[in-house]
């Protein structure tokens, strides 16, 4: 791993995804507005005043849980920064590589975001698509913004902690298959999502991240309890 520092006012900076918090914003006023249009028309046609206006608090609180997201994502690197105390492992290694990551990650949750609303308001039915199928379709471009935004080499960490240092680096070795794993699973999530039965898209889903990111993790462990008993002897 490089020699990397912990996160100052200068790379928490660098750190903030700008772009996706700007990418997230739109599509958080993209939903406020729908909703709000969509209710009226709706109540002016084939549906009942309460029944459109009942559409309006599902759709701002999921508006509202991408703008939370997108907030505290964005103000964590400056916290971190400004108050020392606080800072985790998360706080070191490569700002460039972390906010691409970032932006990618907002980019991808607010399209699967939108994804939600249009299954959830029923909008997704005129385009075929079903809850389940804008669900799933909306899930697998989060999963390929997050194959896109990961880094090759994993995360990087070479903070004051060896133990944590010695995890990360094991992890890092499986990075080039969850780059790529996680690529794939989300274009087949965009492939079959809308006819392939939901229970065997929600197994098959939870047991390929599984294996991609939960497994890793678990080898990382055990391998970093041998080098560090290793060492002790």
């Amino acid at each position: 791993m490089s020699k990397q520092t912990p996160l100052d006012h200068g790379s928490s900076a660098r750190v903030v995804p700008w772009t996706g918090g700007v990418v997230a914003l739109m599509g958080v006023l993209t939903i406020a507005v729908a909703t709000l249009m969509r209710g009226g028309i709706e109540a002016d046609d084939d549906m009942t005043e309460n029944a459109a206006l009942g559409l309006i608090p599902s759709s701002l609180l999921l508006a509202s849980i991408l703008l939370l997201v997108t907030v505290v994502i964005c103000v964590v690197p400056i916290l971190l920064a400004r108050f020392p105390q606080f800072r985790s492992p998360l706080a070191f290694g490569t700002a460039e590589q972390l906010r691409r990551f970032l932006d990618w990650f907002l980019t991808g949750l607010t399209l699967c975001t939108l994804a939600a609303y249009l299954g959830m308001t029923g909008l997704a039915e005129s385009w075929g698509l079903s809850f389940a199928g804008a669900l799933f379709m909306g899930l697998g471009v989060l999963l390929v913004s997050i194959g896109i935004g990961y880094p090759r080499g994993g995360p990087d960490y070479d903070g004051p902690v060896s133990f944590i240092a010695t995890v990360t680096k094991e992890f890092a070795r499986s990075a080039p298959a969850q780059k790529y794993g996680t690529n794939a699973l989300g274009v087949a999530l965009i492939a079959t999502g809308t006819w392939v039965p939901v229970a065997a898209l929600l197994i098959a889903t939870t047991v390929v991240l599984a294996l991609l990111w939960l497994l890793p993790w678990i080898i990382a462990l055990a391998r970093a309890s041998r080098i560090e008993q290793e060492s002790r002897i």
